[in-house]
């Protein structure tokens, strides 16, 4: 059903490491990274500035979480899968990168996979917050969004990507037993939401621009819903998801719903559709 696979040997280059990581895991980094940011890797890894990232102390990283932690997350995949099957099998990469990136995505040659990458240490409650959200997109993107042709946020209106982000967030939330809206913050990464203060607000702004392609935002736009300070995008699904939750529908059927379904259900309990 899936594979893991830990960066833990890189090709023989010891003048040019991150340019021998690119070469030998170029499809994932071009399927993930370079899709998402549209940066040419190959050449950003040629940069002074990368090469200053100590790349032996990024993959020992990598192999001690592959020791000390390859149980336990082969033990969250599993319990991922029991909550919600995914409709086919699925790959998630380990790699020692000069900058932290995790992300989930599909590519023709390897199939549906997560990309956990960084140069920091990975800890054990990061993995619980962060894989099973990751696995929930995996599983929207082979039930819903791949034959959508919809495998990157640029295809898809700020709408369903606040909806997608919101599935996973409230997946992360139902595997970790916490349905508690002002946790939240904790599951995106950000110290504390002070835009639940002006939720009404949030949710009447967001609800003029909900059917504009993100491609078509503006820069100011994107970043107050997708940027890393705000994530407005994020808090907005996951409290729109989290209702719905409340109402007797499972994290599961959600994730596997088409967007229209999902959204006819919150116009039935929300007054801001």
């Amino acid at each position: 059903m899936f594979s893991v696979i830990f960066a833990t040997q890189v090709g023989d280059c010891h003048n040019e490491p991150w340019l021998c990581l690119y070469d030998e895991y170029k499809e994932i980094l071009k399927e993930s990274i370079e899709k998402m940011s549209g940066v040419n890797l190959k050449e950003m890894f040629k940069s002074p500035q990368i090469r200053s990232v100590d790349f032996t102390s990024a993959l020992n990283k990598i192999k001690k979480l592959k020791n000390e932690n390859e149980g336990k997350i082969n033990e969250i995949l599993e319990k991922c899968i029991a909550m919600c099957p995914p409709k086919d099998t699925f790959k998630v990469y380990f790699i020692p990168l000069p900058f932290d990136f995790i992300m989930s995505n599909h590519s023709p040659q390897i199939g549906t996979f997560i990309l956990y990458g960084g140069s920091k240490e990975i800890s054990y409650n990061s993995l619980k917050l962060y894989l099973p959200h990751e696995y929930a997109h995996v599983v929207r993107l082979q039930e819903i969004l791949l034959p959508e042709n919809k495998d990157s946020p640029y295809k898809m209106t700020l709408g369903e990507l606040a909806i997608f982000e919101g599935l996973g967030v409230a997946f992360s939330m139902v595997f970790n037993h916490d349905l508690s809206e002002k946790n939240i913050a904790r599951y995106i990464g950000l110290k504390s939401a002070t835009q639940f203060d002006e939720m009404d607000a949030l949710l009447s702004d967001f609800m003029k621009l909900k059917d504009k392609k993100i491609s078509d935002l503006s820069k100011d736009i994107f970043q107050k819903y997708y940027g890393e300070e705000s994530k407005a995008l994020y808090i907005i699904g996951t409290h729109l998801i989290l209702k719905l939750i409340s109402e007797g529908y499972s994290i599961c059927s959600l994730n596997k719903m088409k967007i229209q379904e999902i959204m006819e259900l919150i116009k039935k309990i929300s007054k801001n559709f």
